[in-house]
């Protein structure tokens, strides 16, 4: 059902642009069970869902069709592919959000859900939420958890996924360090909270900073003060790669042929010094 505050005629901007998307707007509305009801009024800001007359209705504004086809389309939606969901939809609370994101909504108040294909092509972990309610209760989860506390010797703390650089550890690393950790990380972090036996061993959460090989565990307040740390070494770092930037411009590769007649030399020179060494230790012995 479409209501119309004013006729179609006296809705201007419904007979240019958005006339276009009402046709699909009111297919979307019949999918999901909700009325039409467009308007001028000015103090309609974004589209909505109110009951009208004993049925729920999209009131939208005319000059804003293609607003509410989208708000509307999303409902029952795949926030990723926008395909109709099943019931293996999950809440869209991917692994790889910002830490503290809680979910959106669409326009009914439902939480944003995510289809199961679209879940396993992303590769990332089931948070907890994902799960489901009875997977947080049986082992004290967080919402944000990604430890699959099925497997053998799984953890039984929670963490976020790890935030992490696209530099990896062995590209800044000439310490050796790294060698064999192609995949590692420059820097790392993570949200843990412990909470195991909490009536005997309480709750304490931690951040887990990695660079390269090496971890910190971190209180919350110490994880504060390496992050002023941080803003401040970033700060003084970029003068001094601009900086470095300027005396590069008088580099230059060298000549190759010079270089390995060099290094002939080098070798010429330590074979003469080992022969004299073994020499000098023949007479010593004598």
């Amino acid at each position: 059902m479409i209501t119309l505050a004013k006729t179609p005629a006296a809705h201007p901007d419904l007979t240019a642009e958005n006339a276009a998307y009402l046709p699909a707007l009111l297919a979307e509305c019949q999918r999901v069970g909700l009325a039409l009801h467009l308007t001028d009024d000015p103090a309609v800001d974004l589209p909505e869902i109110k009951t009208m007359g004993g049925i729920r209705t999209v009131i939208a504004r005319a000059d804003e069709v293609g607003v509410a086809l989208d708000d509307v389309k999303a409902i029952g939606r795949c926030i990723t592919c926008n395909t109709e969901l099943d019931d293996t939809a999950v809440v869209y609370a991917p692994a790889n959000a910002v830490p503290g994101f809680s979910g959106c909504k669409d326009m009914t108040g439902a939480l944003a859900k995510t289809c199961r294909p679209c879940v396993d092509a992303s590769g990332l972990p089931l948070t907890a939420v994902q799960r489901g309610p009875e997977w947080m209760l049986r082992y004290g989860c967080t919402p944000w958890c990604v430890n699959d506390h099925t497997v053998p010797a799984s953890a039984d703390w929670h963490s976020t996924a790890p935030t992490e650089t696209s530099l990896l550890a062995s590209a800044v690393d000439s310490s050796g360090y790294s060698d064999g950790t192609d995949n590692l990380p420059w820097m790392t972090a993570q949200v843990v909270v412990s909470n195991d036996l909490p009536q005997a061993y309480g709750r304490h959460t931690s951040v887990w900073l990695g660079y390269g090989v090496h971890l910190a565990e971190l209180t919350p307040g110490k994880a504060r003060e390496a992050l002023d740390s941080l803003r401040a070494f970033v700060a003084r770092l970029e003068p001094v790669v601009d900086f470095a930037a300027q005396v590069a411009a008088d580099d230059f590769p060298g000549d190759p042929e010079i270089a390995r007649l060099d290094r002939e030399a080098e070798d010429r020179h330590a074979h003469q010094q080992a022969a004299a060494r073994t020499e000098r230790a023949a007479g010593d012995n004598q």
